[in-house]
């Protein structure tokens, strides 16, 4: 199994790039995500690396972090749903939206992704609504590492350099992890919590804390 390749670039192509290895060539498929955090042709590149195997073929997928790579996983464990198709979603919608629309069983941001429809998408939703949630709480932590060393920060989900000014302004204006904390503290389930907390959002926008548990309660309390 190979689970990470680094060489020099140098053939970047619509879905996948040819990395250079001591001499040895590597076709690798990748999304549009990653495609747009790479470096240029000529320049190294690290990706996390998984290696499908069939009977008739070995390909070689990659991944800008490996946040990207877990999600890989967890699409294609769907049934249904291919490499192709698994690519075409990462590529399409932000790995943090991705498990926002997962949590809240809406279809839309799936869909938009090339060759992925309704059918697919809600048998998504259906298996990974709670894989889905635990995996928004490890992006929730990998991005609010700080390196205490260095004025720059990979944010995991994107795979970018951040500075710490971007990370306390996102921290500042995210309230919706403060509020989904506090309902599971009275004893609501996770999912449950994050499915009427973000409707709340969605429906309301920018909230206090204290608004938010208020309408939050109200809400689950009628249902």
């Amino acid at each position: 199994m190979i689970g990470k390749i680094s060489g020099t670039i140098e053939v970047i192509s619509s879905d996948s790039i040819l990395v250079d290895v001591g001499g040895v060539g590597y076709i690798i498929n990748i999304s549009a995500n990653t495609r747009t955090s790479l470096p240029s042709i000529g320049e190294n590149v690290s990706l996390y690396t998984d290696m499908l195997v069939r009977e008739d073929s070995i390909q070689l997928v990659g991944f800008i972090s490996s946040l990207e790579k877990e999600w890989f996983g967890l699409l294609t464990s769907v049934q249904g749903v291919g490499a192709k198709a698994a690519l075409a979603i990462l590529g399409a919608v932000p790995l943090k939206q991705l498990s926002r629309s997962i949590s809240l069983g809406n279809t839309d941001y799936i869909t938009s992704a090339q060759g992925v429809g309704p059918k697919i998408a809600k048998r998504i939703l259906l298996e990974l609504g709670q894989k889905a949630l635990n995996l928004n709480d490890d992006i929730e932590q990998k991005t609010s590492l700080r390196n205490l060393n260095s004025k720059e920060i990979i944010d995991e989900e994107s795979g970018q350099n951040t500075s710490p000014s971007d990370f306390e302004k996102d921290a500042a204006n995210d309230q919706e992890p403060e509020a989904i904390s506090a309902l599971v503290n009275l004893g609501y389930d996770k999912l449950t919590s994050t499915r009427v907390v973000a409707k709340i959002l969605d429906e309301s926008g920018e909230l206090q804390i204290s608004e938010i548990i208020r309408l939050s309660l109200q809400r689950m309390a009628g249902e």
